[in-house]
């Protein structure tokens, strides 16, 4: 994937579009336009500044994408049609879609055909679709990445679409807000390297209460077992570092500070970095100590299978 900050990075020409060519000698033009995006309800809220409470459905609208802007994407409609059904069916000649590219075949534009679902998920399929990876951001939301998950379900070729969404839920560069709903999602797909990756990180990043996380996007499902068992992680991880410290201390290595402030570079801050240095990569490497480590995905899922 590209560190690339914007998926679309060619002048836009058109007022009401954004341009992409992911294939530059497509013959289609996919017309993305925005739909509205119903979230469930988070779990003990009234409602927040992200969304208003419809009282009929009980459910959260989104209103991010009404500031969306609308796509045009330049694609292969083969290279789509071969890795969908969805789309195959949709650019066939006994459809209106289809009878259009069959007719305008022996124009020099490309047929513009409009679709609706959200921008950024539609621009990483057929990316991934079209081998383009570098379109791809290194970073991307997590709710993007559920919106990815979505769309290539719909299209029948989410197992296409896997490698890619196991890498984004893995991205070291989430967001800590980011955590619960990738931790989520890894657990729907039943993703048991990006839950491990996941949990881990929520061990050493996460900050507040544990039991919070039910209120995220994809986590309402989450078995209470995994709550449990990331409070119990962190536990052992304060208390192995805790422990690290009064070994140090002990030993002769670094001194209680007394000086206020602390001196700049005293034995006490370098070991402090040090631990912190080492934590780190431990959760790079995917490497357990030996009181602490990520929770388990499958002892979690066939826990909950069991209770079901």
């Amino acid at each position: 994937m590209s560190s690339t900050s914007s998926v679309f990075p060619k002048q836009n020409t058109h007022p009401s579009f954004e341009i992409l060519d992911i294939d530059l000698n497509g013959d289609v033009f996919l017309l993305v336009s925005p739909k509205e995006t119903i979230q469930s309800r988070s779990h003990g809220d009234g409602g927040n500044s992200d969304g208003e409470y419809d009282s009929d459905l009980n459910r959260v609208i989104n209103p991010n994408n009404a500031k969306e802007s609308a796509a045009k994407l330049r694609v292969s409609s083969s290279i789509l049609s071969n890795a969908s059904k969805s789309f195959k069916a949709l650019f066939a000649p006994c459809s209106v879609e289809g009878q259009d590219l069959c007719n305008s075949a022996t124009q020099s534009e490309p047929k513009e055909i409009t679709i609706t679902g959200c921008k950024k998920a539609v621009v990483y399929l057929c990316a991934l679709l079209h081998k383009r990876l570098d379109l791809v951001p290194d970073c991307i939301a997590a709710r993007d990445i559920w919106a990815l998950v979505e769309l290539a379900n719909d299209y029948g070729c989410l197992a296409l679409a896997q490698p890619l969404i196991s890498e984004m839920l893995k991205s070291p560069a989430q967001e800590v807000a980011s955590l619960p709903t990738s931790l989520g999602i890894a657990y729907i797909l039943r993703n048991e390297s990006a839950f491990h990756t996941l949990s881990s990180a929520l061990v050493f990043r996460w900050a507040g209460s544990y039991a919070t996380i039910y209120n995220y996007q994809c986590c309402e499902d989450l078995p209470i077992d995994i709550i449990l068992r990331l409070e119990e992680q962190r536990a052992g991880a304060r208390v192995y570092c805790l422990g690290q410290l009064n070994i140090a201390i002990a030993g002769g290595k670094c001194q209680v500070i007394t000086s206020d402030p602390p001196k700049r570079g005293n034995d006490s801050m370098k070991l402090t970095t040090e631990i912190m240095h080492l934590m780190a990569e431990t959760l790079t490497n995917g490497q357990a100590s030996p009181t602490f480590c990520a929770v388990s995905y499958l002892s979690a899922r066939s826990t909950n299978d069991e209770r079901a």
